[in-house]
């Protein structure tokens, strides 16, 4: 049987804690998704400017959060 668990996070919220499940009767060891998105992040192209982020977004993000997107991408360079 498949299980699965489903997180909603919004963009401007940080990743969750989640627990990884291992066999039965094993104790779940916790997995930071935001440390290991901040990891994969730097240490890929990303960071280096493989991305070009001041091209619009497609689809477009929503105007509530353009500001909030611009000052985090500004504290980024």
């Amino acid at each position: 049987m498949n299980q699965y668990q489903l997180f909603l996070v919004r963009l401007e919220e940080s990743l969750p804690c989640i627990t990884v499940p291992l066999r039965e009767g094993e104790t779940e060891p916790p997995l930071d998704l935001q440390y290991v998105f901040r990891v994969a992040y730097d240490g890929g192209p990303y960071a280096r400017g493989a991305v070009d982020y001041t091209v619009p977004l497609d689809p477009p993000v929503r105007s509530d959060l353009d500001d909030w997107m611009k000052a985090r991408l500004a504290g980024r360079s």
